[in-house]
This record gives C-alpha cells, structure tokens and sequence, in this order.
C-alpha cells in the first residue's frame, strides 16, 4: 500500500508509526466492473481507500442518476455524513473495472486519531480538503454558467473529461448531455 502512504503524505506526513497503525485498520476487498463500493440506504461506518482505478458517486433522485463525485484512486472515498448522523446514506460508489479497495471502520479510526497529534493533524488537513473542494463547487453552481462550470472542470479535472462517460459528466456539472455537447462544440469551433 505505498500508494497510501504517498497520499497521506500529500496531506499531512506521519511518523512511520502511525502510518502503520493507520495502515493496519484498511482490510482489502475486491470489486467487480459495476460493482458497489457503497450502496444506498445502507447505513455507513466505514471509509474505503482505493489505490487505484476510476469510480462515480451518484444519487437516485426520482429514477435519475443524479453524479455527485469522480473518483481516481489514489484516493479515499465515503459518506461522511451518513456516518455521523446515523442515517442511511443516499450515495452510491459504483466502480468503472474491477480492482481491489481497502476499507476501515470509522470508530477505530476517531479513537487512533485521539492517540497522536500527527494523526489528528492529519485528519483535519484531509476534512479540509474535503470541504474546501465541496465548497468551490457549490459557489461554482451559484456564480458560474454551465459553459464557465465546465471550463473549469476541464481546468482542475482534465482526468475526469477524458475518461467518463459524457452523460456523467453532464450531470456532475447540473445539465442535460446535449447541453454540454453544444458547449463542447461552441469551445472546439472558437479554438479553430
């Protein structure tokens, strides 16, 4: 799991210590290509890291698959919320192949996090994280027209544009697939 270790690095370094008391907590699991990592109406207590690999989040909005997050491992991936509510979470985690995933009890993670302050630090810069991203994407559905939400997502999320389905993409971003298609087009027929 190296690839754990270099992204919570990124975030915050631990002492090789807590890194493996850290490390220690994931089991790994596999998944299937459209298989669930996390499925809704079930309640969450867990958090999965994901080396590797591609996955949506998507919320079942009256028969819409409505997407809520792209994910490109190395990465961590859960519904926070769920967890601390206590409420059956309304988010899935679909997979776009298989692969293998790591997951770890939030419990045992809250009570590591209470034993080392490198931990705790590390915690916040990760929820930071987070929030700062959610944040710039509610202000961007406020202040931005759709042509100026998918400029920047091709700006900060090139990944995402070039390997998700153009459907996903569209929703993410609050418009129909030809919508999106028209600005692609207006994009690609100014730059020539």
């Amino acid at each position: 799991m190296e690839e754990l270790k270099t992204l919570v690095n990124r975030l915050s370094p631990l002492p090789d210590s807590d890194f493996e008391a850290l490390k220690a907590l994931f089991q790994k699991r596999t998944v299937k290509k459209k298989g669930f990592v996390q499925i809704e109406n079930n309640l969450v207590n867990e958090i999965h890291y994901v080396p590797n690999g591609n996955y949506r989040g998507y919320i079942n909005k009256d028969g819409e698959e409505i997407t809520t997050h792209f994910y490109f491992g190395p990465t961590f991936l859960a519904d926070y919320l769920s967890y601390k509510t206590k409420q059956r979470t309304k988010h899935n985690i679909q997979a776009f192949q298989d692969g293998i995933y790591y997951s770890a009890n939030f419990d045992e993670l809250e009570a590591l996090g209470e034993t080392s302050l490198a931990l705790t630090r590390f915690f916040l810069k990760f929820f930071q994280a987070v929030y700062l991203y959610k944040e710039q994407r509610a202000v961007s559905f406020v202040n931005d027209s759709p042509e100026e939400r998918y400029l920047n997502f091709f700006k900060i999320r090139p990944k995402v544009i070039e390997q998700m389905p153009l459907k996903y993409i569209a929703s993410y971003l609050g418009m129909t697939p030809e919508t999106l298609s028209r600005i692609r087009n207006k994009i690609r027929f100014s730059e020539e």
